[in-house]
């Protein structure tokens, strides 16, 4: 699986990267624990689809390469 870190495209195995995606869902709820519920979903969800976006483009380019 090829990700875009640092500018740079890096070969992780799906394990690396299911484990990036959770240190990074862990801290962003982490900072979000003082927003009510309901901002602190609508953020959530903001960075999901921003996450989904990031990864589908890296798979088309890792496809296209």
């Amino acid at each position: 699986m090829t990700c875009l870190i640092n500018n740079k495209y890096t070969l992780l195995t799906k394990c690396e990267f299911q484990s990036k995606i959770l240190l990074a869902n862990y801290l962003f709820k982490q900072l979000l624990l003082h927003e009510p519920q309901k901002e602190r979903q609508r953020k959530i969800n903001m960075l999901f689809i921003s996450f989904w976006k990031s990864f589908n483009a890296n798979e088309r380019n890792a496809n296209e390469e």
